[in-house]
This record gives structure tokens, sequence and C-alpha cells, in this order.
């Protein structure tokens, strides 16, 4: 796929890239015979769920209740999950295991969303570009992204691999709330913005789209 293409020639060639967002969590497993704490570190997130590295191994189907911290100071959240899958680490120390989230209540939602799709940053131009990643469907909230930009907004899309119709409207309303943007730009579309692109005028709002897969 052409959103895996570039990561692969970019670390062949050295290129500046983008790689896994950093935070510190702690996994509290809930056992048969007790409670057991180990701190873990997030190698993947999303809305679903999260791939960790851990120390010890935990039971496939086993219930676990993970704190999840942010070093900006953003108060801490908790997500009941179930572990899916494990395996030995590949550096061959610890296991990494896959958990499926359990009931995410609004505040673990809100962050989780926050954390693993999108991130905003300011380019030495002067531009805002945000990252937007994974799949835009129902409960999926852009809107609360509006109030963080303002001036001119690059958006790269190379990361957004589904979006249904309820995702679609999602989206408009946030290039809609973009009261305080005044020039917006699209690059690095993926195939899965493109085709809802060509077939929904409201999605490319104002904007304008640079490059694309």
């Amino acid at each position: 796929p052409g959103e895996e293409l570039f990561h692969k020639i970019a670390h062949l060639l050295g290129l500046p890239r983008r790689s896994s967002r950093r935070m510190d969590v702690e996994l509290r497993a809930e056992m048969g015979t007790g409670a057991a704490v180990q701190a873990g570190r997030v190698l993947d997130l999303s809305p679903d769920g999260a791939r960790l590295a851990l120390e010890r191994p935990l039971l496939i189907g086993q219930e676990v209740r993970m704190r999840i911290t942010t070093p900006d100071g953003t108060a801490p959240v908790v997500a009941r999950a179930k572990v899916v899958w494990a395996k030995p680490a590949e550096a061959g120390v610890g296991i990494t295991v896959g958990v499926q989230f359990v009931g995410l209540g609004d505040p673990a939602r809100a962050l989780i969303e926050d954390l693993s799709m999108w991130e905003v940053r300011d380019l030495p131009d002067g531009i805002q570009q945000v990252i937007l990643q994974g799949d835009f469907r129902e409960h999926t909230d852009l809107v609360r992204l509006a109030p963080k930009l303002a001036g001119r907004v690059e958006f790269d899309l190379s990361w957004v691999r589904y979006i249904n119709s309820s995702g679609v409207r999602h989206w408009v309303n946030l290039l809609r709330a973009l009261k305080n943007v005044t020039d917006v730009s699209f690059v690095r579309c993926s195939v899965a913005f493109v085709t809802q692109a060509s077939m929904v005028p409201e999605v490319l709002g104002r904007g304008r789209i640079e490059s694309f897969h």
C-alpha cells in the first residue's frame, strides 16, 4: 500500500518520517487470585485496542484494566480491555500483547482518539500541520479538533485508511467548524480520502488537494 511504501523507502534513505507516538502506560491486570500491576510500553494505539510491550505474559482472554497517562499532564484515564493475542517480543526480552477495548467510557475514548487519530504540530513556515490516521466512522468526533486550529492549516491524510458515510459527515462538520482557519490544504491524501472526495464535493470544503496517493 502507498502509505507503507513511503515509510519503507524513507527508512532506507534516512529521510524524516513519522513513527509511533510515545506515552507512559500502566497496565493493571485483574488476576483470579488477586491483582497484579506491571508497567508497559504502548507500541500502537487505536480506539479499538492497543499493542503493548510487557515484561511478564498475560493470558489470552484475560481482562485487564489499562491506565493511560500522557507526558503533557492530561488527566489519566482507565480503560477496560481483553487480551486477544500474545507473542514473544521481537528483541527476545519480554512479551508483546494485543488488547481489545471493552465498553470505553467517554473520557477514555476522547483521550485515546486524541492520541491515536491526530497529531498537531507547527511547521517552520508558520503552517499548522494536522496528521490524521485510522478509520473515520460513527464514533469519530473530529469537531473537537477545530478549536486547536488557526491560520494556515495543512492536513496530512496519508494514514487515513477507511471512511464510511458517517465518517464523511463528521469530517465535513470539522471543516465547517474551522472558524479561525484562513487557508486549508490537503497533502498525501490516501486512496480512501480521494475516493470520498471524488463523490462528495463537501469533503474538500474550501480546501485544496496538493498531493495524493
